[in-house]
């Protein structure tokens, strides 16, 4: 990957498997999870576009790819969903103080709800594609793909090159500006949804909503 002074590195930490919390099975909509455990009151949502790699992802194929970003994406995602990365700002805040890591404000249980996953091997229309996220209707995220820092098939690389990679694995990619707090009974929604039309979802069935109760 060519170096890009205009841009920090990518940072990134990893959650184990039970923070992923999958949609309701039940016919519900909504997502019920439960306010996190632990001495915490600040709970900030930051919603997110979700990666999944499918059988094709490895670290030697990330290697062939290293200039032709679609093919990349093609051999290596499944498809994407949406989801939230549920931060213990406070938590956070502190750790970062103390020059500490961030397991306890980011790996807890149901840390990471996500939508379904939509099967899409092709790469998304970045420019055009809106990722939304509301709370009790407000809109508090939103911005176009096009506006990550990093793009899909760069993180890809950049994760490969230092951690082996695998199908199924769930790569959270980054989320707009505006994260702020989630308290008991707030609803939080994230959508990805056509920019000139909102009402038309580009990923249809996924959608991630979430409400501590």
């Amino acid at each position: 990957m060519s170096a890009d002074p205009t841009r920090e590195p990518p940072f990134y930490f990893m959650k184990p498997s039970d923070a992923v919390t999958p949609p309701p099975g039940d016919g519900q909509a909504v997502l019920k999870l439960p306010y996190p455990r632990g001495p915490t009151g600040l709970v900030h949502h930051e919603g997110e576009l979700v990666v999944c790699l499918g059988p094709g992802a490895s670290n030697e194929m990330t290697l062939c790819q290293d200039d032709d970003d679609n093919q990349l994406i093609q051999e290596c995602v499944f498809g994407y969903a949406l989801g939230v990365d549920l931060t213990k700002r406070d938590i956070q805040a502190k750790a970062k103080s103390m020059r500490r890591p961030w397991e306890e404000s980011k790996s807890f249980d149901n840390s990471a709800p996500i939508s379904a996953v939509y099967p899409l091997r092709d790469s998304l229309p970045w420019e055009t594609a809106l990722l939304r996220l509301k709370v009790n209707g407000e809109v508090r995220q939103e911005s176009t793909l096009d506006k990550m820092i990093w793009p899909v098939a760069d993180i890809i690389r950049y994760i490969a090159q230092r951690n082996e990679i695998a199908a199924g694995d769930l790569i959270f990619t980054g989320t707009p500006a505006g994260v702020g707090p989630l308290s008991i009974g707030d609803l939080c929604e994230v959508e990805l949804v056509q920019k000139d039309d909102p009402t038309v979802p580009i990923l249809p069935g996924a959608k991630c909503s979430l409400q501590f109760t």
